[in-house]
């Protein structure tokens, strides 16, 4: 429901999501608001999920993704600056920021430049929101001066481990995880190290 408002405000405008099912809009403002912050109230699909993060790096454009090669962001593009390019920009330096000093620090692979943004949720078992079940996740993107790449993580109920000290959240299952793959799959894809003089 909340993934079909998002679409709605991009598609046709802030405007129409105020008229829009006022009874689930008011509900949504008074409850769910509350809860968006820490990650309850919202679901979307991984792919949609990627698209939204792909809009925030990438200057704004949403673009439909596809898996076939040779499919420029050009005949896919949905809608064209569904946030401001100075807002991509400052989402892109958090993110950066995120792997420099943030939760997402085992992320780093230098000397490229990666951005990420980690999230641990409480899965619902039984109608409420579990503590012992969760779902962690990581988007990376890289190089995050100049996105080409997103990478997403989910992992569905990743254990505490000795090498984690029992933590279960996405700095210690997800992150990792992406960094492996990053790391392998960068370098094949001719992603070049950042260095000072080309940012």
């Amino acid at each position: 429901m909340a993934w079909s408002l998002f679409q709605l405000a991009v598609e046709r405008g802030p405007a129409r999501i105020r008229l829009a099912s006022l009874g689930f809009v008011g509900l949504f403002a008074a409850i769910a608001v509350r809860l968006v912050a820490f990650g309850h109230g919202i679901a979307v699909k991984p792919l949609q999920g990627a698209m939204a993060v792909a809009a925030l790096v990438n200057g704004g454009d949403l673009i439909t993704p596809t898996l076939l090669a040779g499919r420029g962001p050009g005949h896919r593009l949905r809608a064209r600056a569904v946030i401001k390019p100075e807002t991509a920009a400052a989402m892109r330096d958090l993110m950066r920021l995120n792997v420099d000093a943030g939760s997402a620090r085992r992320a780093a692979l230098d000397p490229i430049r990666i951005g990420g943004k980690t999230g641990t949720s409480e899965k619902v078992v039984g109608g409420v929101y579990s503590k012992e079940k969760v779902m962690t996740f990581f988007v990376g993107i890289a190089p995050i001066d100049a996105p080409r790449y997103l990478f997403l993580t989910i992992l569905d109920e990743p254990r505490g481990l000795p090498e984690t000290f029992g933590f279960r959240t996405s700095a210690w299952n997800a992150v990792p995880v992406t960094r492996r793959v990053t790391g392998e799959a960068l370098p094949l894809l001719g992603v070049q190290p950042w260095t000072a003089s080309t940012n």
